[in-house]
């Protein structure tokens, strides 16, 4: 045990009790064994989600197209904050593994960017449970008063027939908290808003159908969207070996007659 060092209760940080704030920390500790209290109190436990009014909002996200960004956007100026959620597996169980949560979570990202910031958090799934019961347990743990907050979730129209029993689960975790949550169920507004046929147009190259749905109006920076989901289902990776065989072809591909 090095008694050099003591932890400052304000930092959690160790310090010398040769210099000024360590000396200054012991004095109050005994102050406080002899019958006192802190002159500086210890820190408590910031809960940065509380008494705030909060919409949860995940899902595959293969790739983010417009009727996302559209949700966000309507929402944004209703709450104190949008917690986004990317499918860990990504598209995998959709036969779109190249988009990825991280890069799915990049793409939203170019989306909105021109929104308020402030009001938009990421979140990364750590692991493979429905994205909508990770950011309901996630939230739950960030938030000391759960009767504090307002805790909305958004999930598309598709699941009212297919999922019935995952809509059941959320409202079922969502009496915990404020009386006036609630699971808000969102309808598919227009064509433009499909993820599937986004997927098509991205799989056919088709430059022109895919601008439909991505809600970015410059030319330059939609043009290099465009480029970047392309990249994403197109690109091809370098095989790492393919220098080593064609110095080996030069070295080895034609043969001398030695006799």
């Amino acid at each position: 045990m090095n008694l050099n060092f003591i932890t400052n209760p304000k930092t959690n940080r160790k310090v010398s009790v040769h210099g000024k704030i360590g000396k200054s920390i012991i004095k109050e500790y005994f102050q406080y064994l002899n019958g006192g209290s802190y002159l500086s109190s210890p820190p408590k436990k910031i809960y940065e989600y509380d008494r705030k009014k909060i919409l949860l909002f995940g899902g595959c996200f293969c790739p983010p197209h417009s009727g996302h960004f559209n949700i966000v956007k309507k929402n944004i100026n209703n709450y104190d904050l949008i917690l986004i959620c990317a499918f860990k597996k990504g598209g995998e169980h959709k036969g779109r593994n190249k988009f990825t949560a991280e890069k799915n979570k990049e793409i939203f990202s170019k989306y909105v960017k021109e929104l308020d910031l402030n009001k938009i958090k990421f979140i990364s799934q750590k692991d493979s449970q429905a994205p909508y019961y990770y950011l309901i347990d996630f939230i739950k743990s960030k938030i000391r008063d759960l009767k504090s907050t307002q805790v909305d979730v958004v999930v598309g129209s598709d699941y009212k027939e297919t999922s019935k029993k995952v809509l059941e689960t959320i409202k079922n975790k969502l009496n915990k908290f404020n009386e006036n949550s609630k699971l808000k169920i969102v309808e598919r507004a227009s064509e433009s808003e499909s993820s599937t046929k986004f997927f098509k147009a991205i799989e056919n190259k088709n430059k022109e159908e895919m601008k439909k749905f991505i809600p970015i109006k410059e030319n330059d920076e939609l043009n290099k969207i465009i480029t970047y989901i392309l990249n994403i289902q197109h690109k091809k990776r370098r095989r790492r070996n393919d220098s080593k065989r064609q110095r080996t072809k030069s070295l080895f591909g034609t043969t001398k007659k030695l006799f």
